[in-house]
């Protein structure tokens, strides 16, 4: 007796410490599984984050771009109104020349029509010139009042796009980062 009640005290002893090894494996399990779903969580909260890090980014660009592209646009419509109007003068210039020009063929043809001889020496003949001379000179300069016109409406469309596109340069220790 004494034998099967030591036997049953160690199947006892034996079933109490299955069972406490199971609740600790259970236990231990458990607490992998908690600190899986915690590792879980703490990573889907930082993939959220950063995605709404990333949206913000894309709307902070898109935000840019589409300034940029204002900017750009504001540049080159004031680049082609100041190219229109440098147009604009430039045919007056050449309007004007014209008018001089039909003017001095009407006086000459009037001077004709009146009987005064034309002769290619003489006042006349320096009338002539000069009035040849005056011709080439206007219209050349109507050329490059134009072209100088034209120039500097470019000039300025540059000017306005680049105040509008860059930022003010990044400065660290006196010296500028590009």
């Amino acid at each position: 007796m004494i034998f099967s009640a030591l036997l049953i005290r160690l199947a006892g002893a034996g079933l109490i410490l299955g069972a406490a090894a199971a609740g600790i494996g259970w236990w231990n399990h458990h607490e992998r599984e908690i600190g899986r779903a915690e590792v879980q969580a703490k990573w889907n909260a930082e993939k959220l984050a950063q995605a709404q890090l990333d949206a913000e980014a894309a709307r902070e660009n898109q935000r840019l771009q589409a300034k940029w592209n204002t900017k750009s646009q504001e540049a080159q419509d004031a680049a082609n109104q100041a190219m229109g109007r440098a147009r604009t003068a430039r045919d007056a210039a050449r309007t004007e020349t014209e008018r001089l020009r039909d003017y001095l063929d009407s006086v000459e043809a009037e001077r004709v029509a009146a009987g005064e001889a034309i002769s290619s020496s003489g006042s006349d003949g320096y009338a002539a010139v000069s009035r040849d001379l005056l011709a080439a000179c206007a219209g050349r300069y109507s050329e490059l009042a134009g072209e100088a016109g034209e120039l500097a409406a470019r000039l300025g469309g540059l000017q306005v796009w680049t105040r509008g596109v860059c930022t003010e340069p990044v400065t660290e220790g006196g010296r500028m980062d590009r």
